[in-house]
């Protein structure tokens, strides 16, 4: 029950990889790469970090007692009980030849304990969708694992035999403890002469260490509850009523301690030798650890890596080759300006802002590009865009919002930069209106109200601003 390595920028959580040259432990969320199949770059010195196991980011199972609880629940193996358990039910009451068909049912019963095993084990914590597909085999499996179950009666039998009563008490005793890694090792290998192998078991329980006592144990007390239930049943049902109860309710506490042993394989499937799909595992720490493994781009996620460094300049970097590379990637871009901001890098920032509102231009995206000016005039109070239509749109979009002086910043002087953009008249009709309605400065709008009028008399604003100059006159 080793203690897990924790992130270094999320000590909460714990870590996948690991940077030798830097002494620094990643969580997936900080660390992660494009190819699934390679290691991810460190975020800090780009060497490849290396492993420490995906057994190291798995929940270990005696911290997640409920969710065994509650597997059963699920429409699947809720449905399996219920049926096996009614039908072997009806069947024990038929006669000698239909007790032969109950016993058919609990072999299927226990051939769909043994497929939640193994897909629990191979990192599939939830039941399949379909019944069809945990049967799809034959009944090997139960039939192997009966086989073991005489085998080792046997044995014991022998030992009574031949030592008697003390040596044969510790027997069972060591029977009992084995029994777990039997159903284990017969399900990962699907081997009766392995399941029965006792350097083979002693090796398997000494990888799991002493998280195999700690299974041991609950499974111990899963079984002995299974009993307490049936004696409870037992006192307060009638013997048909007793038998279908206490079948459905062995066969409930047969999938928790099924659906339990597989996910101390999947714990311990590194160190078992047993290979996995890593994605299950990365959904399954993606669902606990939500808002620290997001859906942005493993650049970003390296990006933040260096920010919390202090590495901003290095950060700037790394997030214009991203928007280089991944042009359409909007959050680099919003990372970028923010970085941008903490560096007050202007210049930098003045490039970038122009080809970014372009570009939400082009996909008339106007809220992203208002977005990006007002942080571009952060560091750059001179920033403009780079056409006439961009800064008369924005002006216009801010114009109607809480940024009047954005309005007026992006028209300021646009006659001098493009005497022959055709909305001039319009936009310092727009401005003049601010000045006065919402910064009362009725003289700079009748200053650019005479503009209008004598720079553009054949304009429809011409004759808006003239009436506008007398509404100004006769109030003021």
């Amino acid at each position: 029950m080793a203690r897990k390595i924790p992130c270094k920028y999320h000590p909460g959580v714990p870590a996948r990889w690991t940077c030798p040259s830097c002494a620094i432990n990643f969580c997936p969320g900080c660390a992660r790469s494009r190819n699934s199949d390679e290691p991810p770059a460190c975020p800090v010195c780009k060497q490849p970090t290396q492993s420490l196991g995906t057994g190291n980011i798995i929940t270990p199972f005696w911290m997640r007692i409920p969710a065994f609880f509650l597997y059963p629940f699920q429409a699947q193996p809720l449905t399996m009980i219920v049926f096996c358990g009614v039908v072997a039910a009806v069947l024990g009451t038929l006669g000698i030849v239909a007790n032969f068909a109950a016993l058919g049912i609990l072999l299927l019963f226990y051939k769909y304990a043994y497929a939640v095993l193994d897909d629990t084990a191979h990192g599939h914590l939830r039941a399949r969708p379909q019944i069809g597909d945990a049967l799809a085999s034959g009944l090997e499996m139960p039939l192997k694992q009966i086989v073991i179950f005489l085998i080792l009666a046997y044995l014991n039998f022998k030992v009574y035999r031949l030592f008697g009563e003390g040596p044969f008490y510790l027997s069972m005793a060591l029977t009992y403890f084995i029994l777990p890694a039997t159903i284990m090792v017969l399900a990962v290998e699907n081997s009766l002469a392995k399941a029965i192998n006792p350097l083979l078991l002693f090796v398997f329980i000494y990888r799991i260490g002493w998280s195999y006592l700690v299974l041991w144990f609950f499974l111990f007390v899963l079984s002995t509850g299974m009993n307490v239930a049936g004696g409870f049943l037992y006192e307060m049902l009638s013997p048909m009523m007793f038998f279908l109860s206490n079948l459905i309710v062995g066969f409930y506490f047969v999938i928790v301690m099924f659906y339990m042993m597989g996910y101390v394989i999947y714990q311990y499937h590194e160190v078992l030798g047993l290979t996995i799909e890593e994605t299950q595992t990365m959904e399954s720490f993606a669902k606990r650890h939500q808002g620290v493994v997001d859906e942005g781009s493993p650049e970003l996620a390296q990006v933040e890596v260096l920010i919390k460094e202090g590495k901003l300049p290095e950060a700037r970097d790394r997030l214009l080759a991203v928007t280089r590379d991944y042009p359409a990637d909007t959050a680099a871009w919003r990372k970028l300006f923010r970085i941008l901001v903490m560096l007050n890098d202007g210049e930098t920032m003045r490039k970038a802002a122009r080809e970014f509102i372009s570009r939400q231009f082009a996909e008339n995206n106007l809220r992203e590009a208002a977005a990006c000016y007002m942080e571009a005039a952060k560091v750059a109070p001179d920033f403009r865009p780079a056409s006439p239509e961009q800064r008369f749109e924005l002006a216009r979009y801010f114009s109607q919002g809480v940024e009047p002086r954005a309005t007026i910043a992006l028209l300021n002087n646009l006659h001098a930069d493009f005497p022959m953009f055709e909305h001039i008249p319009e936009a310092y009709m727009m401005v003049a209106r601010l000045l006065s309605e919402r910064f009362n400065q009725d003289d700079k709008a009748r200053a650019v109200l005479g503009f209008i009028q004598k720079k553009y008399p054949q304009s429809a604003q011409a004759g808006e601003a003239r009436d506008y100059m007398k509404m100004l006159d006769a109030i003021g």
